[in-house]
């Protein structure tokens, strides 16, 4: 009971139960999986845009994260370097640890983000796509629009379209 009180994932009583043991190691597989595609971008990622509510050990590290990236949406020079000193390590622990829990690189995380924040903005029809684009830190309006058709299989200007009516 110790190790669960102090943080481990599970406890085999020895001698082990195979059973147990397979369905314990199922379970945790399970959990990795289902966390990777939480943040992956297999999942809706609009609602976590502002707050991220996740479970597990990675709760804090994944807060300071989002909180970073929030603020700072908008800056075009915001990059993971940026990220990583907000963060407070260094960019290649910031991309092993990104990679452990969302399963794909931090800078792949951080256009996801973005492009899910323009999609949001496209929705709502308040902007046009050039102020979208700025909106979500990119100066380039062609680089955006290739990401963006990269990422939803559309243009900007065509997702507004189907958004819209």
């Amino acid at each position: 009971m110790e190790g669960l009180k102090t943080g481990a994932d599970a406890y085999l009583a020895k001698p082990f139960n195979m059973e147990e043991l397979h369905i314990q190691i199922d379970n945790l597989i399970d959990n990795i999986r289902r966390l990777r595609g939480k943040f992956s971008g297999a999942v809706d990622q609009e609602q976590r845009i502002e707050k991220i509510n996740v479970k597990g050990n990675d709760d804090e590290f994944m807060e300071r994260v989002m909180r970073s990236v929030n603020a700072n949406m908008s800056d075009c020079n915001y990059n993971i370097d940026s990220l990583a000193k907000d963060v407070g390590i260094s960019r290649t622990q910031l991309h092993r640890k990104m990679k452990e829990i969302t399963g794909i690189s931090s800078g792949k995380f951080l256009r996801n983000l973005r492009m899910e924040q323009a999609a949001k903005l496209l929705r709502e029809g308040k902007v046009n796509v050039s102020q979208v684009a700025d909106k979500v830190g990119y100066q380039d309006l062609a680089h955006f629009s290739t990401a963006f058709k990269t990422y939803f299989g559309v243009s900007p200007s065509e997702y507004q379209e189907i958004q819209q009516g």
